[in-house]
């Protein structure tokens, strides 16, 4: 059954030339991604294109435009379609619903969900003054022309950003609010993620390392200190200091129990979120980092072992380790995979959670430092770099590169949008996934 359409380049606008604006044209490149079954399809395929001024239902603008035996390659396809230049004039948004059969067919045709929104038209419809556009625009890779004739404003949009404390590190989302960790400063700052205002900071412990969210409280780990900090969402108040292992890093919750992982002893520490009682601490290789769950299990990288840890959260026993290369760090679950960074590789290697088997890895920019799925996409970040990368997480490939601030480590998700810390810049910076 095909099961979906997803855009790999937004939009690709012809004729992007310096007469554009003497002689228009209404026709544009789509290409998208077309999957059967959650398998990439390949072969003939008849497409329907219908242009809607609504995500659902609404009216629909302009005439339907068919695309027969469209040769679609591992799951890949590229079609010109043209609804006339009045279907873009007044600027309002616009959605494409595709429809899909195979080329061999003449019966129905199976309607893919949700529709794709274009933000904006696909060419050069509306006057735009190429000085200022240039000036106006930060690009985020070059030529910004290039960038802009493509309609690539999630890349030539300039992230915004927002002071924090000192050395930002990490983040984490409770779901309607960012809390920052700043390493510097020992103590994190709240942010209202719908528009960054800045809710309050509070004191943890020395060099606070990473948080995690347990649906009530927020956790800090206080590498300074081989302690946590449990603090309560709704106001910031600390609930108390509570030991661990030595040097602790990376956390994670599992739905009742906050798992952290402690760097200097080789261990990772079970606390029960209710009291904070410790629930013993398990072997876990050499430097444990980083921490996640994915449903069954707990996964922890180990730098010094090169290798991600699998761990029984019943009993803490590790049932499996997986070998990845030099010097793994961060780790984020996708749904189905694990994700690890490898920071002097500059890759993010992708492990089956179901059998730790490698399905692939992929290149990013220099010394990777934080990783995080926003349900559709892996966003990396790369402290040398000054980028984060945006990867397609179904297939591994590479949808963009985003500048954000100096030395950006970690990265969290909020729902809606990617925050990145600046930990050079003491700032933040948010981005908008554009799904």
């Amino acid at each position: 059954m095909l099961t979906g359409c997803r855009i790999l380049l937004l939009f690709t606008v012809l004729g992007f030339l310096p007469s554009w604006a003497a002689a228009q044209t209404s026709s544009f490149t789509y290409q998208g991604k077309l999957t059967d079954s959650n398998i990439n399809a390949s072969g003939a395929y008849d497409l329907l294109f219908k242009l809607f001024d609504q995500p659902t239902g609404g009216s629909q603008i302009g005439s339907n435009f068919t695309a027969d035996d469209v040769n679609v390659v591992s799951g890949v396809f590229s079609v010109t379609l043209d609804f006339g230049t009045a279907a873009f004039t007044n600027g309002s948004a616009r959605y494409l619903q595709i429809e899909v059969r195979p080329g061999a067919s003449s019966g129905a045709y199976t309607v893919l969900v949700p529709r794709q929104l274009i933000t904006s038209a696909p060419h050069a419809i509306k006057s735009l003054n190429a000085d200022t556009a240039t000036t106006a625009l930060t690009a985020q890779t070059s030529p910004n022309m290039a960038l802009l004739g493509s309609l690539r404003w999630d890349l030539l949009r300039t992230p915004a950003t927002f002071a924090v404390g000192t050395n930002p590190i990490a983040c984490a989302s409770d779901g309607t609010n960012i809390w920052v960790v700043n390493n510097g400063s020992g103590n994190v700052t709240k942010l209202r993620a719908s528009d960054g205002a800045n809710l309050g900071t509070f004191n943890v412990r020395n060099s606070p390392k990473a948080a995690a969210f347990d649906g009530t409280h927020i956790w800090v780990t206080n590498g300074g200190n081989s302690n946590v900090t449990k603090l309560r969402a709704s106001d910031g108040v600390s609930l108390g200091n509570f030991s661990v292992g030595t040097s602790p890093a990376g956390l994670a919750f599992d739905g009742t129990n906050i798992w952290v992982a402690n760097t200097s002893d080789g261990s990772i520490t079970k606390l029960r979120t209710s009291d904070a009682a410790d629930l013993g601490s398990f072997p876990a290789g050499t430097q444990p980092i980083s921490v996640a769950f994915d449903g069954t299990y707990i996964w922890v990288s180990s730098y010094a072992d090169q290798r991600v840890n699998i761990i029984r959260p019943i009993d803490g026993a590790t049932i499996s380790t997986v070998n990845i290369g030099n010097s793994i760090r961060d780790v984020a679950f996708d749904g189905n995979n694990i994700w690890v960074l490898n920071e002097t590789l500059n890759r993010v290697v992708k492990v089956r959670a179901s059998d730790g088997a490698i399905l692939t890895n992929v290149g990013v920019g220099s010394t990777p430092s934080g990783i995080a799925f926003d349900g559709s996409h892996i966003w990396v970040s790369n402290s040398i770099s000054n980028t984060v990368t945006k990867i397609f997480a179904h297939d591994g490939s590479i949808v963009g590169t985003y500048n954000v601030g100096n030395s950006p480590r970690g990265v969290c998700f909020d729902g809606a949008s990617i925050w990145v810390t600046n930990f050079s810049s003491n700032s933040v910076s948010k981005i908008t996934t554009f799904k």
